[in-house]
């Protein structure tokens, strides 16, 4: 599902690690190695964090004194540079010299054109996603949000939110996404960015999936979770909208 509307799905993702005394050091050593093998139109700085910025991608590279992330507006960009961040990752471990990691999180945020206007989609939710029972606690009820959470004492978690949205929902809630600004090269001339809202704004099902692993978790296992990912969400909201479609 997700895989099917690259464009209508942004992704992010982290790799979570101990922080270092000597982090300084250490981070700015692992920002100059990541600008001297990766191409990069932009960059900022400041005493405890790095980001390398790439508008033409709609790509932000985030790294501070314990933590490496990578957010993308479309998962066709996070798809194609998946090696790049993979490696990236296991450059941040290295530079900070350790062997595992504490925490490695996914999010993907869905804006999905399913073929039906809002109000189809609140009174079809009542009857597939939601019990038709809730509208006895507001009988005149016409929107709902659905969020589901499951988690294991290992550490795992996986958390999904459904709802109808509105073009003006949709709109507000792509606007207010963390670090929207730094995706244009100047946030008052620059129309790349409200070109594609435009492109794909419209009522539409908001699906947000978030996946994070917390434990001892080493390279390898990092990179098994970044490239499982997307199909491990694409699989949740596959059948999230086949309920709600009531085809299960």
């Amino acid at each position: 599902m997700l895989t099917d509307h690259p464009k209508r799905v942004g992704a992010t993702s982290y790799v979570r690690f101990k922080p270092q005394v000597s982090f300084v050091h250490r981070l700015s050593a692992l920002a100059e190695r990541v600008g001297a093998k990766y191409d990069f139109e932009h960059w900022s700085a400041n005493a405890q964090r790095f980001s390398y910025i790439q508008p033409s991608e709609f790509r932000h590279i985030y790294m501070d004194h314990n933590r490496v992330q990578f957010q993308t507006l479309t998962l066709d960009t996070w798809i194609e540079r998946l090696d790049e961040h993979i490696d990236i990752a296991k450059m941040a471990l290295d530079a900070f010299g350790l062997k595992d990691a504490s925490e490695v999180g996914f999010e993907f945020s869905a804006f999905l054109e399913v073929g039906m206007t809002h109000p189809e989609l609140a009174e079809l939710g009542f009857g597939s996603l939601m019990a038709n029972e809730a509208k006895s606690i507001v009988p005149d009820a016409n929107d709902w949000i659905l969020h589901l959470v499951s988690g294991s004492e290992d550490g795992d978690r996986c958390r999904i939110e459904i709802c109808p949205m509105t073009r003006q929902q949709m709109e507000e809630t792509f606007k207010s996404q963390k670090n929207i600004a730094t995706f244009v090269q100047s946030p008052l001339w620059d129309t790349t960015l409200a070109d594609h809202l435009d492109q794909i704004a419209g009522d539409c099902l908001y699906l947000r999936v978030t996946l994070s692993e917390r434990s001892s978790i080493a390279t390898h296992a990092i990179e098994r979770n970044m490239r499982t990912a997307v199909e491990r969400a694409n699989a949740i909201s596959s059948s999230a909208v086949s309920r709600l479609r009531g085809l299960q």
